[in-house]
């Protein structure tokens, strides 16, 4: 019962569509050196080289999946192995195979959070608000169903394929995402390294999942800039909603999740038009 469309499946994956790419070019210089009497080793060398430019273009490249939803949009996605990681799961690899993805729990395992969350809001008017959306799963499930939302998000690769899902779907009137991480308010303003140097640390290490989305250790301006590539500034989650009622709130935020109901607690306080359902993953 998987619904999802993976146009390159049939390869068998990341590596396979890798090999598949380089391959051509691979055989033509193969012939072109064994015809001028060049060494195997030079040749063996410039196909790794090959491989290593083939995988690497993966990584950049979206292929769109038919979501398990009704009614079904198209998610964009990247390759197994080369997307987000979330909650210890390669959230890519979960969308081709199975057309849906949720935290921390099987895939295909119900209640799923998605239908629960978005199913909620029909009952309740107002905008669906999601802290950290990722590949925008539950974002784009509530379009499909012409909610409005408003979506926080700053992983650069998340947020390229959120973007292009939006556009693909023809959402672009109905969510709004903003670029940067929420905290508390007394963290407004503050200074947010989403990248350092890979001398310092690589995106593998979970604190570097973390500052990827926006949710590591504070950087402090008064501290060295060298060893920060990409920066932004945090805001708190009232500042932004304006006279939008917010019907559900989710909240992904890498253990920040309390600084994140914080800085909406001017919304939540008020018995009158607070949200009706909140969605927290808490570490």
């Amino acid at each position: 019962d998987q619904t999802c469309i993976a146009p390159w499946r049939s390869s068998g994956g990341a590596q396979e569509k890798a090999e598949n790419v380089a391959y051509p070019a691979q055989l033509e210089i193969s012939e072109w050196f064994s015809k001028n009497d060049h060494e195997e080793k030079i040749v063996a060398e410039i196909v790794a080289l090959l491989e290593k430019v083939a995988q690497r273009e993966a990584q950049y490249t979206l292929v769109p999946v038919s979501t398990r939803f009704d009614p079904p949009f198209d998610v964009m996605t990247h390759a197994a192995g080369v997307g987000e990681w979330h909650a210890g799961s390669d959230v890519s690899a979960a969308l081709l195979a199975y057309g849906t993805w949720q935290p921390s729990v099987l895939p295909n395992r119900g209640p799923n959070l998605v239908d629960i969350i978005v199913g909620s809001l029909k009952r309740i008017p107002g905008v669906f608000v999601e802290v950290g959306a990722g590949y925008g799963l539950t974002s784009l499930a509530a379009a499909s169903r012409g909610h409005k939302v408003i979506a926080f998000e700053v992983g650069s690769k998340s947020l390229e394929a959120f973007q292009e899902s939006i556009s693909r779907n023809g959402f672009q009137d109905l969510i709004k995402v903003h670029k940067y991480p929420l905290g508390s308010a007394s963290q407004e303003g503050e200074s947010v390294c989403l990248r350092v140097s890979e001398s310092n640390m690589t995106i593998d290490s979970d604190l570097g999942r973390m500052q990827h989305r926006g949710y590591g250790l504070p950087f402090s301006p008064d501290e060295e800039k060298d060893g920060c590539l990409i920066g932004t500034v945090r805001h708190a989650g009232h500042l932004v909603s304006g006279s939008d009622r917010i019907s559900a709130l989710k909240i992904s935020a890498d253990g920040w999740g309390g600084h994140v109901i914080d800085g909406f607690l001017p919304l939540l306080k008020p018995t009158r038009d607070r949200p009706k359902l909140i969605s927290i993953e808490w570490n």
